[in-house]
């Protein structure tokens, strides 16, 4: 699959009216690298860009100097609504091959989006690009924007997938009112680092399970099931001293199943499904029931979440109804995150596990790092004033302006 992007200008998007008004084209800059990262300076003014390259991800980021957002005009200029108008870097994208799928994350679930509809998409949630609900090739996560100067000052990120004439637009960006009073100095967009899982398996039995799911629950006449999933967040691309500002935890929850009766019924359960830290260490191909390693127990079956196997606090919980499977379910992790890149050999990652798992209910069903649909982990992090954008040869070549009416 091949995301080919072309960042053409930024300017006013006014969400009430669906008007783009420009600011300024991109510049054609002369791009710098330092180890896995490519900076172009000043591709606007007072706004700079930079990709890092991890194992498994590009990183992007947009960062507006304070002198950057003093220039910004008043919307009404433009006859734009302030309260409606977004400071936005329109981009122009293609896919390839042209019968890839898009779905925009939701409360209900995943729903498509088609490019080559005027405006097929206007919203803050996950973006997946897939031949079929089981073959997902690269993901945009859920972005934020925060001031350098106090991280607490945040807000989300919009994305607004926009047709003209054959071609498609990708608008980025945040609402002016927020630009203007956010906490003074510069401003972050778009920092945001993919990771898929280093190991995983689930537990269930005296034997070690290392395939394409990932089993948490229990049915009729079957024993518990719970989840192991450990992500390397060391050498990726982030900064060891970075403040880790979210991190969300991603599996494809595709089933869920309740078996056939053996003499009893199925018990209506909540479906809640946690994450708590694990403490010590597992492997994928030796952990079972009954130990973490070949010849090492765990202090219960299935690991004790009591403090010692793994951390009786709960990192986070998420709802995964019967009735909801083909979608992602996520979990934070923000604060596992931030003590593994501290010190490394603290990461064992988490395990899985529902307080209804001894009740005859539904085992939930998820994807492992052996099938397409891989455990993803997204990680928001800051660090210090950087930038987001583009590659070298687009920015070679004249940019093409989208037209104060919308059009390109």
């Amino acid at each position: 699959m091949q995301l080919r992007w072309q960042l053409l200008s930024f300017g006013y998007f006014d969400r009430l009216s669906y008007v783009y008004q420009i600011l300024q084209n991109a510049r054609a800059t002369t791009p710098f690298a330092s180890e896995n990262e490519i900076n172009f300076p000043q591709i606007f003014e007072g706004i700079t860009a930079r990709y890092t390259c991890g194992a498994s991800q590009l990183k992007e980021e947009f960062a507006i100097s304070q002198a950057a957002r003093e220039a910004l005009p008043d919307p009404t200029q433009f006859r734009l609504s302030p309260e409606h108008t977004y400071l936005v870097f329109a981009a122009e994208f293609s896919l390839s091959p042209n019968n890839l799928k898009v779905f925009a994350h939701g409360v209900g679930g995943r729903n498509p989006i088609n490019p080559g509809n005027r405006f097929a998409y206007d919203g803050e949630s996950r973006l997946d690009f897939e031949y079929d609900t089981e073959d997902l090739y690269c993901f945009f996560p859920p972005d934020v924007a925060w001031a350098v100067n106090n991280e607490e000052d945040r807000i989300p990120v919009r994305r607004i997938v926009y047709s003209e004439r054959g071609k498609n637009y990708l608008l980025i960006g945040v609402p002016w009112r927020w630009v203007r009073e956010a906490t003074p100095g510069p401003l972050i967009i778009d920092p945001t680092t993919n990771l898929t899982a280093s190991d995983d398996t689930y537990l269930y039995g005296a034997s070690n399970i290392n395939n394409s799911q990932l089993f948490v629950g229990k049915y009729q006449c079957t024993d518990k099931k719970r989840a192991l999933v450990k992500f390397n967040v060391c050498g990726v691309g982030i900064p060891t001293n970075a403040t880790i500002l979210n991190a969300q935890m991603s599996l494809w929850y595709y089933a869920a199943e309740a078996g056939t009766s053996c003499g009893g019924s199925q018990v209506p359960t909540n479906g809640w499904v946690q994450a708590h830290r694990m403490l010590v260490p597992g492997h994928e191909a030796q952990a079972t029931r009954d130990v973490r390693l070949t010849g090492v127990n765990w202090n219960t079956p299935c690991a004790a979440i009591n403090g010692t196997d793994a951390l009786a606090t709960m990192e986070s919980t998420v709802q995964v109804k019967q009735s909801e499977t083909g979608t992602w379910k996520s979990w934070t992790l923000t604060n596992a995150v931030q003590d593994w890149l501290a010190d490394p050999n603290n990461n064992h990652g988490v395990i899985l596990w529902t307080p209804d798992e001894d009740l005859d209910g539904y085992d939930m069903r998820f994807r492992s790092s052996e099938h397409t649909n891989k455990p993803k982990l997204d990680v928001v992090w800051s660090n210090q004033p950087k930038t987001l954008l583009c590659d070298e040869a687009s920015l070679t070549r004249p940019a093409r302006p989208m037209s104060c009416g919308g059009g390109p």
